[in-house]
């Protein structure tokens, strides 16, 4: 399968990338994980109803509300 770009460094960027990730997360404040967690947890949601009913746009939704 012919790819539009590779990856550099193949393991070693990647997994110094999600390791660097990980770093951060841990040194986050719980309020600021715990409110970031909530704001991609409301993002999934929307997304799912989304999915689920193309047919509807977010501005439809919100109108509902």
């Amino acid at each position: 399968m012919e790819r539009g770009f590779e990856v550099p460094l193949v393991p070693w960027l990647p997994a110094i990338g999600a390791l660097t990730s990980l770093v951060l997360l841990a040194n986050v404040q719980l309020v600021s994980l715990v409110l970031g967690l909530g704001v991609e947890t409301i993002g999934l949601v929307i997304w799912h109803v989304h999915i689920s009913e193309p047919e509807q746009t977010l501005r439809h939704l919100l109108a509902k509300m």
